[in-house]
């Protein structure tokens, strides 16, 4: 730990024992932690400075709006009363995975998803494909609000599997244009490396 580190620690411990502000170091004048001149001058800072603010949270809730998306769907399934098993619990990375899967898109109307407001009609949601089960990964798709609120998929996947749904979902990623890999060269040979038989003499 840095000694400046410590020495900040101590002077706010003993302070607060001294009833002083935490900022300052003046006499408190109420049983808050910073005098009133100390808050009066904090919250000029914050009204100066909310639009920078608000700008800094959006970008850090859009770097981590798998993180966000995974609490959400545990809290609901929690106040649901649906049973939530670990190992098969959807994953950031699940998540993740079905964008690039999805292509960005929503599965029933094709529109490109975004993440800053997820209650747009474009945003991004996490639908369950059979609603009587938690929100495993093999149990969701990626669709817009606007789609997962009017329950688009109950009518679009009637008499289908989740295993068909995911195939469908497979199918038009191929079919998108997935850049195919070259085959692996030999770096002293032209040609692609290739099985040669022993000759019998």
């Amino acid at each position: 730990m840095c000694h400046l580190d410590t020495y900040c620690k101590s002077t706010y411990t003993r302070r607060i024992a001294n009833n002083e502000c935490v900022r300052c170091g003046a006499q408190n004048d109420s049983s808050l932690r910073k005098c009133t001149k100390c808050r009066g001058l904090e919250s000029i800072w914050r009204k100066n400075t909310r639009d920078r603010r608000r700008d800094q949270e959006r970008r850090y809730k859009q770097s981590i709006y798998d993180q966000r998306i995974c609490c959400h769907s545990r809290d609901s399934d929690t106040k649901m009363n649906r049973p939530v098993v670990e190992h098969s619990y959807i994953t950031p990375s699940r998540i993740r995975m079905l964008r690039r899967l999805q292509r960005n898109k929503c599965l029933y109307c094709n529109q490109t998803l975004q993440v800053l407001n997820r209650r747009q009609p474009d945003g991004l949601t996490v639908e369950r494909l059979r609603n009587y089960l938690p929100h495993n990964s093999d149990n969701v798709i990626l669709c817009c609000h606007q789609c997962n609120v009017r329950r688009i998929g109950n009518k679009k996947n009637i008499g289908k599997t989740n295993l068909q749904i995911f195939y469908d979902i497979w199918c038009k990623y191929k079919l998108s244009g997935v850049p195919t890999r070259e085959k692996k060269m030999d770096p002293l040979q032209r040609e692609p490396l290739r099985f040669q038989p022993d000759i019998i003499v």
